[in-house]
């Protein structure tokens, strides 16, 4: 019982080549144009059900990341870089600070989240996004109901 040799032909097993990610899972494919589209119009149903909540500053935050997003879709625009990204997240964050004092409460957690909600849509592309994407749209959607049932 000892090492079976090689064959001729054979690589060593470090040596073989590894499957690409597309290969091991289907999630790891690019989101397909209309499915992309299917996403842009739920997350404007979505944020339709939080605007007379929202302040101005995420308003215009949401029509720039659409927009910049309709740009990519008709692959008139890339996506932004890093540094880019890094910048809506630093603005987005200080709009946040600037516009609530109280940070324990229920409006200012809504409002990262839709944050967060917005700013995924400019890093979607693979189908793994497009899931992340609806699930938060799942939690988006359901805290507009915190405010509309009387809970609050």
């Amino acid at each position: 019982m000892g090492v079976k040799p090689l064959a001729a032909n054979e690589k060593p097993l470090a040596a073989r080549k590894k499957p690409l990610a597309s290969e091991q899972n289907p999630v790891d494919e690019f989101v397909h144009r209309q499915a992309l589209l299917g996403l842009l119009l739920a997350q404007v149903a979505a944020l339709l059900l939080h605007i007379p909540r929202l302040p101005l500053g995420l308003v215009l935050l949401a029509a720039l990341v659409l927009g910049w997003r309709l740009q990519i879709y008709r692959q008139r625009w890339g996506f932004p870089s890093p540094m880019v990204r890094s910048v809506l997240v630093l603005l987005s964050l200080l709009a946040l600070i600037s516009t609530y004092r109280q940070w324990y409460a229920l409006e200012p957690m809504v409002a990262l989240l839709i944050v967060a909600f917005l700013l995924k849509l400019l890093e979607l592309e693979y189908r793994r996004d497009g899931v992340v994407l609806i699930f938060v749209g799942y939690f988006v959607s359901a805290c507009a109901f915190l405010f509309d049932q009387g809970i609050v």
